[in-house]
């Protein structure tokens, strides 16, 4: 291994939310600290959460980032996540610390995020931004160019990774830019070889019959996606 990390700063959603199926050693952002031998993980990610919290949190708390010995690895989360301010004043949401040995040493409270909370409007008639998922798809894409430009400008270490179902491919003129550009930019994955999309048909998740292919892996699973998307990526990007 060629570079040196000292921290992983993990973001994302149910599907990286640790302990949630899947012991922390077991899941794929672990498996990717322990390849890049870094010496501690901040996870951002719990239950529910938007794309709109992860670059919220990711961008509010950047004065903590080391950029040249940091990476980090920003998940995509389900879109009908949607961010608002909380009628609960007692809502609160924490990031979880673990050492190299996937020990939990720490939870800390995300202030950037008080006053705010994540609520889904999948089933919720009167929410029309869901009814075609096209333009949701292009303001995401239209998000992550931005955030791709913020982070190549810091050179920073860097993977970002739908959690979901592959973005669309296709390219109407209102976001035919952004999709150029968020599918040709090597440190995306975003249409193809998503966590969702790479297990579906082969490993079942533990609360499948709930859930279906949207449930949440287990060690099996989260060892397929690293396998199949995370690790090819980092060596194809020379990032470890």
């Amino acid at each position: 291994m060629s570079k040196t990390y000292r921290n992983l700063w993990v973001f994302g959603d149910c599907y990286s939310t640790p302990f949630l199926n899947v012991k922390p050693a077991d899941s794929f952002w672990m498996l990717v600290a322990d390849l890049l031998q870094v010496q501690k993980v901040i996870n951002y990610s719990w239950p529910g959460n938007s794309f709109e919290s992860v670059l919220h949190t990711l961008i509010s708390d950047s004065a903590e980032y080391d950029w040249e010995h940091d990476f980090f690895l920003i998940g995509i989360p389900i879109l009908h996540q949607l961010t608002t301010v909380s009628q609960d004043t007692q809502k609160s949401y924490h990031r979880r610390i673990f050492n190299q040995q996937a020990k939990e040493i720490a939870q800390e409270y995300v202030l950037c995020h008080a006053g705010l909370e994540n609520i889904s409007y999948k089933n919720d008639p009167m929410s029309i931004v869901f009814k075609d998922p096209t333009w949701r798809h292009t303001q995401v894409c239209r998000s992550i160019f931005l955030l791709n430009s913020w982070l190549d400008q810091h050179k920073a270490n860097y993977l970002i990774a739908n959690l979901g179902k592959g973005l669309m491919n296709d390219k109407p003129a209102t976001g035919k830019f952004v999709l150029e550009k968020c599918y040709n930019h090597p440190r995306n994955i975003l249409f193809q070889n998503t966590y969702y999309d790479v297990n579906v048909g082969i490993n079942r998740p533990p609360d499948y019959d709930q859930l279906g292919w949207f449930g949440h892996h287990g060690p099996d699973g989260n060892r397929y996606f690293f396998d199949k998307s995370l690790l090819p990526k980092i060596n194809e990007c020379g990032l470890c």
